[in-house]
């Protein structure tokens, strides 16, 4: 059976438009930089609630968070290695 999505709610554009060394920069959500202010908290709502109606109508939703759980827990994590010019990196997570 599919999954289906409600639209999320609506983020209003609003451009603003400004030079930064020399090169024009248009931000369309520059409104939402200010956290305080009614306008973005009724936004930050109304997104929180439909992201919460989206996960909790998920299908064996118990059974995924069980297993990143279970995945969370292991005590430490390697990556495989990859190369970046002279130079390995890994990831590394848990005990040091």
């Amino acid at each position: 059976m599919a999954h289906t999505v409600d639209t999320p709610p609506p983020t209003t554009v609003e451009p603003v438009t400004e030079v930064l060394h020399g090169l024009e920069i248009t931000d369309p959500y520059r409104w939402l930089e200010d956290q305080n202010s009614p306008r973005t908290r009724k936004w930050l709502e109304e997104q929180a609630a439909y992201t919460r109606s989206y996960f909790a109508s998920i299908p064996d939703r118990e059974r995924i968070r069980t297993r990143v759980r279970e995945l969370l827990a292991m005590k430490e994590i390697i990556s495989e290695p990859w190369n970046v010019g002279d130079s390995y990196f890994f990831l590394k997570r848990g005990e040091s």
